[in-house]
């Protein structure tokens, strides 16, 4: 197996629970926010600071898997992962705290060449392209 450049973890931990191929998308991290306020008559606009808060964002993820069910199993267990925080991984760095709020399979296509990828050298005959919509908590 070679090592992933992007992943996630449980929260407290450092065991790579999903690993992916490819991650795309634009990752968006918690940031200090403010809510505008402007009221008929009055001159200006007043602002209130409501924290570091993140928003809902999406990704799209690839996995080589051995075969077409091993590729239903892992999306299986991505669906579980549903409404959990991961620590999630990007180029090898810490991104963030992440929520996970929905996952979708797009496609698992069958290779009519086995490949080598994140898990094997040559043993991969599947491919699963999934979408997550998540949300970064806690940003390092």
């Amino acid at each position: 197996m070679v090592a992933p450049l992007h992943y996630m973890t449980a929260e407290d931990s450092g065991t790579i629970l999903f690993p992916f191929l490819t991650l795309q998308g634009v990752l968006v991290p918690s940031r200090p926010t403010v809510e505008r306020e402007v009221r008929p008559g009055v001159n200006g606009i007043g602002l209130w600071k409501t924290g570091k808060r993140g928003e809902p964002f999406r990704i799209a993820t690839s996995l080589d898997c051995a075969t077409v069910a091993a590729a239903g199993q892992v999306f299986a267990a991505y669906h579980a992962a549903i409404n959990t925080n991961k620590n999630l991984y990007y180029a090898g760095a810490l991104w963030g705290t992440v929520l996970i709020y929905d996952v979708v399979m797009r496609e698992v296509r069958k290779l009519t060449t086995r490949v080598g990828g994140i898990n094997g050298s040559g043993s991969s005959g599947a491919m699963l392209y999934t979408e997550w919509t998540i949300e970064t908590l806690h940003s390092p």
